[in-house]
């Protein structure tokens, strides 16, 4: 994997035209890295938190052992001692059914909606 620096130059060598010109691909072309690139955070590592005042989190997407597309979960907290995954079944703000058969893997944030 690139590391930022290395991405940088690249940007510049690719985009030579000018200074102004070069920063601005340059910044394009490092985000459209990290776009491209997204975080997946390991469930061994840590969790999603739970919503302020609720017993779930925020939905996220979700690599589960056994399954072969992304999928869309969230956490939910059915008593004091049990956390387990709940499915929302490829919807990305709705409601969920729970399973504590799910071995979710890798977790990360939905990405953000774009602005219509």
């Amino acid at each position: 994997m690139k590391i930022k620096a290395e991405i940088e130059q690249e940007a510049i060598n690719r985009y030579p035209e000018g200074t102004t010109y070069c920063v601005f691909k340059c910044i394009a072309f490092i985000k459209g890295a990290e776009f491209a690139n997204p975080k997946w955070i390991k469930c061994s590592e840590r969790l999603p938190e739970m919503i302020d005042g609720e017993d779930y989190s925020e939905n996220v997407l979700a690599i589960v052992e056994g399954y072969t597309n992304i999928q869309v979960m969230c956490l939910m907290n059915i008593s004091n001692e049990s956390i387990v995954w709940a499915n929302c079944y490829g919807k990305i703000d709705g409601d969920a059914e729970f399973d504590d058969n799910y071995n979710v893997l890798m977790w990360m944030d939905l990405p953000k909606m774009p602005e219509l």
